[in-house]
C-alpha cells in the first residue's frame, strides 16, 4: 500500500537519502505523489485502479509526498504525518546542494523553445552543466541517449502525470544500466524556462499557489483542481 511506500521524512533528509542512494547504488528513480493523481487513477479504492500508475510508483525507489491536500488525506485515512516535499522547489534545492562538479543534467519533457531556456536557466543558476535534452513531444528511448563524462548523471522528466512516471518505467532497465538518478518533475521544466510562471512568494506562504495556477491556466489545470478539491470530503466527513 501506499501509506507504507511513500517517504515520510522531512525536506532535507530527502535530499540526503537520496543522494546516498544514489552514491551507494549508481542510479536512481524519485516520484513525486500529488492528492490529486491519486484521487484521478483511483489510488484511493479497492476496484478500478490504474494498476499501470499503481506499478510505476511502487517500482520508484523514492517515492516523494507533493502538497498539503495529500499531508491532509494522510493524517485524516493513515493517521501519518507527511511533510510537503514538492518538486518545484526540491528540485531546486537538490540542484543546488549536489556536487557540481561532477554532474551533468538530461532533461526529456515540453517543447524545443522552452527547453532551451531550461537548459539556460539551469547552467547559469546552478552551474551545471546541460548535456542532453529532448523534446517531451517525441518518445522517450533511454537506450539511446548519449552519456557524458561526469559521475552524476541527473535525468528531469516532465510529461506530466501519469504520463512521465510511465515513461520512466517504460524506460527503467536502461535507465538503471547507464547510471541515471532519474526525477519525474512535472511543471518544473516549464517554471525553469518561462512557459510557466510560480506565485508570489506571499501566496506560497498561505498555501494557495494551486489557486494562482488555476487563475493563471485554467483550461490546464482544471482537473487538477477538481481532484484536488474531493479532500474536502476527508476533511469534513467521516
Amino acid at each position: 500500500m501506499l501509506k507504507y511506500k511513500i517517504y515520510k521524512k522531512n525536506f532535507k533528509e530527502a535530499f540526503f537519502d537520496i543522494n546516498k542512494y544514489y552514491q551507494k547504488e549508481g542510479y536512481g528513480i524519485v516520484n513525486f505523489i500529488y492528492f490529486a493523481s491519486l484521487i484521478s487513477n483511483n489510488l484511493h479504492k479497492e476496484n478500478n485502479i490504474n494498476k499501470k500508475y499503481l506499478n510505476t510508483l511502487f517500482t520508484s525507489n523514492f517515492l516523494l509526498p507533493d502538497g498539503i491536500a495529500l499531508q491532509k488525506y494522510f493524517q485524516k485515512k493513515y493517521k501519518i504525518s507527511l511533510n510537503n516535499i514538492n518538486g518545484t522547489d526540491f528540485l531546486p534545492y537538490f540542484l543546488q546542494n549536489i556536487d557540481k562538479k561532477n554532474t551533468q543534467i538530461y532533461i526529456y519533457g515540453s517543447d524545443q523553445e522552452t527547453l532551451m531556456k531550461c537548459k539556460n536557466k539551469i547552467e547559469n543558476d546552478f552551474g551545471i552543466q546541460v548535456f542532453y535534452y529532448k523534446n517531451g513531444y517525441e518518445k522517450l528511448n533511454a537506450k539511446n541517449i548519449k552519456i557524458g563524462n561526469k559521475k552524476n548523471k541527473i535525468l528531469l522528466v516532465g510529461r506530466g502525470t501519469p504520463l512521465q512516471e510511465n515513461r520512466i518505467y517504460e524506460n527503467r532497465k536502461y535507465l538503471i544500466k547507464k547510471g541515471f538518478l532519474t526525477f519525474g518533475v512535472g511543471g518544473l521544466i516549464g517554471f525553469l524556462g518561462g512557459s510557466e510562471k510560480r506565485a508570489p512568494k506571499i501566496i506560497r506562504k498561505i498555501k494557495l499557489e494551486w489557486a494562482y495556477r488555476f487563475l493563471q491556466n485554467p483550461k490546464k489545470n482544471r482537473k487538477k483542481v477538481y481532484y484536488s478539491l474531493y479532500i474536502l470530503k476527508y476533511i469534513f466527513y467521516k
